[in-house]
């Protein structure tokens, strides 16, 4: 029954060193193609992360530029570290500043100058 899996992220992978014959993964999904298009292949923390970096990708930077930004460093979702790579690289080119960590105690990341945006 994978109905259990409805309109979620699912990922498939073996937690075991077994040999499993690749038409078991097309098998699972086609199994799941009614219930979700959301099925990766590896382990959660690996597709988490995945994910994240396409969203951070996908971000439209023209509402950030001259703007002061915070990159949230504390939370209960454990963040890769190349996600923060990522945003830094996605950010750095339009905001004026960049910090990390929450507003009473942010880590200054990087300053430009407004005439190099």
């Amino acid at each position: 029954d994978f109905s259990s899996y409805k309109n979620s992220k699912v990922c498939v992978f073996c937690s075991t060193e077994t040999i499993i014959p690749m038409w078991a993964y097309m098998l699972i999904t086609v199994k799941l193609k009614n219930i979700t298009d959301h099925i990766f292949f590896g382990i959660k923390s690996n597709v988490i992360n995945r994910i994240t970096i396409e969203n951070i990708q996908s971000i439209k930077t023209e509402k950030y530029k001259n703007k002061k930004i915070i990159i949230k460093g504390c939370g209960n979702s454990k963040i890769n570290e190349s996600a923060y790579i990522e945003i830094t690289k996605k950010l750095q080119k339009v905001a004026s500043s960049i910090m990390f960590g929450e507003a009473c105690s942010a880590v200054p990341v990087l300053k430009n100058n407004k005439n190099e945006i």
